[in-house]
């Protein structure tokens, strides 16, 4: 070999090792960037999903709003309907929409 192709090929290996020794300090960090990358796009992927559910849950949240907003307006006339047990348990189901 020639003294030129020694160089060269000392170089060579002095940026192989320098490149083996700079992604051994960054491949944890790029490693992590790419789970947390990963773990973001499943967090978003999981919304888009319960998006529509969420819709649905606040209307049911909305109606039972309004029927116990109607109930407490109209307080004087449904106070025999308030001290009833069978309107206490169908307003008690609110609770479960």
């Amino acid at each position: 070999m020639s003294e030129t192709q020694d160089a060269c090929l000392g170089a060579a290996e002095i940026i192989a090792d320098n490149a083996t020794e700079i992604l051994a300090v960054y491949f944890p960090i790029v490693s992590t960037i790419s789970k947390i990358a990963k773990r973001i796009y499943e967090i978003y992927q999981d919304a888009e999903c319960n998006k529509p559910i969420c819709e649905v849950l606040a209307k049911r949240v909305k109606n039972a709003e309004k029927v116990i907003d109607t109930t407490i307006k109209n307080i004087g006339k449904n106070q025999e309907n308030l001290r009833n047990k069978s309107y206490y348990l169908v307003l008690n189901t609110l609770k479960i929409l």
